[in-house]
């Protein structure tokens, strides 16, 4: 066996297994051609025969590859298969390939079987749920010929539609003929849109949607077909109105847009909320005129829809007739419609009449919702004033920043997290300072002028007073106040941020102060240069009695991620409470490059815990150190084979030896070859060609016949094109 095998070579091998009696070797090697997307004449031959296999198995894996390749001369081996196989999986496997390859020669034979209803005088047998693979060879005949796109398949589908015992059929029918170019088909799919059925007319819509022409905008979008989309506006069906509204908005017809904004009072919530949408997505004079002229006349429930599609826009215009809006709201009977009109204010964020925004926020007698959207509003709006200086505006920002500071201490838990987001967008520096007094009491109210003098040496005489170890001291007294930021505090995605705890109105003060606490902790670790004043509260609380706060707290000096933070979080290994080990672990992960940390993670891995062993392999440098290589080695041998597979995901090149490739390579056939790509995988990262010479000799010989399915797959995953170049 030569020294060298290219992937030329693997794809010889394959086509030789072809030929043996073991019919799972024969899957595994038509699988095998494919994934190496083998392009010669000889290996499309031996495809093309092999849907005459007498394993019905290896009829249906060699139509998947012949779909896969797209091997045009297949078309007419695979009708064959559709028309006179007994196998109703090799029909379907054949129609679905016919699909992919697109061939014209094959429109005549493929409407026969749309006519013939996908020959049901085959399926001689069912199986226990009484299923018949005539309709799944029928629905698939029809959407190859939708992806082929020929007319001549016009009339046939539409007489197939015609027939009531075709129900199941029909949207893979409409789908077919909204994607022809011809105008019997859309005349007939027009007159179902007017007179179907409630199924028929659905799926007509549907299918209209969808349309390619419709989709692209396309101006040759019939008259006719425009004025029943808009009669379908009014259909007794949610769904068709759905559908005739998104195919109105793609046609992007301007005449009809009145027809979506008067949508918006329609009785359905899912339409209005679809109607919504799609107008949001609008921009232009015209449109916003339009809802500006409707809202000043509109019911309260059409308000509603109105404000939200002019929020969805945010055009600056818009902003004297919302505020106007909002003046008018009654605080009791129109809060639902007063959270909306706020919301859209805070998408528009143009600064100007903000003192309504202040008085809803700090009246505790509003409803909940409508403060915490008061909180937002400000937030944009004054970030947005910080790059726009010459904007305008009734509130002095430090008006504003000392009202969020007072909302954080609310006694409802929603709004105080929304002041304290608000803080961050409006007053970076100031935000953190409120954080650690958050962090360390439960409350804003410690938070004093960070200009202060007194204010600072009494901050400073409260920092070294924290037990910090020793480790600490030289990191916190390097670092200065002034060069505090929250700039990535928003950073972190919107549903990791959401604050824990109970519904609000339900927690008592304690629990209201923990969750602070734990929301505090939280986003003092999106800070990208945290000040001596941030680092002692999260070492403090790093290190305090309660398990969920110290787990936060951990997990943020985690992401912080300074090299002397690692003694702290190192210590929450030691703890009782699974939560802390565990956010340690996960802290960890942030520090692989520092060496004290590999070599604790490397003695943890001896864990009786799987779960912890899979972990730490997932974390360690395993090139940093001796006990780290070893405990490679202990991966790649362990008795879980989630351990091996994490450990397999880690290997490259540079961790390459004799004894790693061997212990990989062995990997291939443990586990009852469940790890054999993953292993070959690695085997390929790590350019391990002696392997691949190894599977093949395997193959080639007899006595290993149970293994060959193995060797064949683990050399098409070290040989598919995206991988052969690091192996040829």
């Amino acid at each position: 066996m030569a020294d060298r095998i290219d992937r030329d070579m693997v794809i010889s091998s394959l086509r030789e297994v072809l030929d043996r009696d073991n019919s799972l070797s024969r899957c595994c090697a038509i699988r095998g051609l494919a994934r190496l997307n083998a392009s010669d004449a000889e290996s499309h031959k031996l495809l093309i025969d092999a849907l005459l296999d007498p394993d019905p198995d290896v009829r249906v894996d060699a139509a998947e590859a012949l779909g896969q390749l797209k091997i045009k001369a297949a078309a007419s081996p695979l009708l064959d298969n559709i028309e006179g196989d007994p196998e109703g999986d090799v029909r379907i496997a054949a129609i679905k390939a016919l699909g992919k390859i697109r061939s014209d020669a094959a429109v005549d034979r493929l409407i026969r079987c749309v006519e013939e209803s996908g020959y049901p005088e085959l399926d001689q047998l069912l199986d226990d749920d009484g299923f018949s693979a005539c309709w799944e060879v029928q629905r698939g005949a029809l959407e190859a010929l939708g992806r082929i796109g020929d007319d001549r398949a016009t009339q046939p589908v539409i007489d197939l539609l015609k027939d009531e015992e075709n129900e199941e059929l029909q949207e893979s029918g409409f789908q077919l003929l909204a994607h022809l170019n011809s105008e019997q088909a859309e005349k007939f799919l027009v007159e179902l849109l007017k007179d179907g059925g409630r199924l028929a007319r659905r799926r007509a819509a549907q299918a209209i949607a969808t349309a390619p022409n419709i989709q692209t905008g396309s101006s040759g979008v019939s008259t006719d077909l425009l004025a029943a989309l808009s009669e379908a506006l009014v259909d007794s069906d949610a769904s068709v109105r759905i559908y005739a509204a998104r195919a109105l908005k793609a046609a992007n017809n301007p005449m009809m847009q009145v027809s979506l904004v008067l949508l918006l009072n329609d009785p359905e919530a899912e339409v209005r909320h679809e109607v919504a949408s799609l107008l949001g997505d609008m921009r232009g004079s015209d449109i916003v005129n339009r809802l500006h002229e409707l809202l000043q006349r509109a019911e309260p429930e059409l308000k509603y829809q109105l404000v939200r599609v002019l929020s969805n826009i945010a055009d600056p215009r818009s902003y004297e007739t919302l505020h106007e809006l909002l003046l008018s709201c009654d605080p009791i009977k129109d809060h639902h419609l007063m959270y909306e009109t706020i919301g859209a204010l805070g998408s528009i964020a143009k600064p100007g009449q903000e003192r309504e925004l202040l008085d809803i926020l700090t009246n505790t007698d509003r409803h909940y919702t409508v403060r915490v959207q008061a909180a937002q509003a400000l937030g944009r709006i004054y970030r947005n004033l910080s790059t726009n200086k010459d904007a305008g505006s009734d509130s002095h920002p430090e008006d504003v920043v000392n009202a969020l500071i007072q909302s954080i201490d609310d006694g409802n838990e929603r709004v105080s997290y929304a002041a304290i987001m608000a803080l961050a967008e409006i007053q970076p520096r100031q935000a953190v300072e409120t954080l650690v007094a958050l962090l360390r009491s439960g409350t804003a109210n410690s938070y004093r002028d960070p200009d202060s003098e007194d204010i600072l040496q009494e901050t400073e005489s409260e920092a070294e007073a924290v037990e910090i170890p020793p480790a600490m001291q030289e990191m916190i007294s390097g670092h200065d106040a002034g060069t505090s930021t929250l700039a990535a505090i928003l950073t972190q995605p919107s549903s990791e941020l959401e604050a824990p705890g109970p519904e609000p109105g339900t927690e008592s003060s304690a629990a209201s102060e923990n969750v602070k606490r734990i929301l505090a902790a939280r986003l003092l670790g999106n800070i990208s240069r945290p000040d001596a004043q941030a680092m002692a509260a999260l070492i403090e609380a790093g290190t305090g009695r309660d398990a969920t706060i110290r787990k936060e707290a951990i997990l943020s000096l985690g992401r912080i991620a300074h090299p002397e933070s690692a003694p702290v979080i190192l210590d929450g290994l030691n703890a009782q409470q699974d939560e802390v080990r565990l956010a340690s672990l996960d802290a960890l992960a942030h520090f692989g490059d520092l060496e004290t940390v590999n070599d604790r993670l490397a003695v943890l891995f001896s864990d009786p815990d799987p779960n912890i062993r899979e972990r730490i392999a997932a974390m360690l440098d395993f090139s940093c150190g001796d006990k780290a290589q070893g405990c490679l080695q202990q991966a790649l041998q362990d008795e879980d084979h989630t351990v091996c597979k994490t450990a397999l995901a880690r290997l490259t090149e540079e961790l390459a030896d004799e004894q790693v490739v061997s212990q990989t390579f062995a990997l291939m056939f443990k586990f009852g070859g469940e790890l054999r790509t993953q292993a070959a995988a690695a085997l390929r990262r790590m350019n391990d060609l002696h392997s691949a010479t190894r599977l093949i000799e395997m193959l080639n010989d007899e006595e290993q016949e149970v293994s060959h399915w193995i060797c064949i797959d683990a050399l098409a995953e070290m040989y598919t094109v995206a991988g052969s170049e690091a192996t040829t």
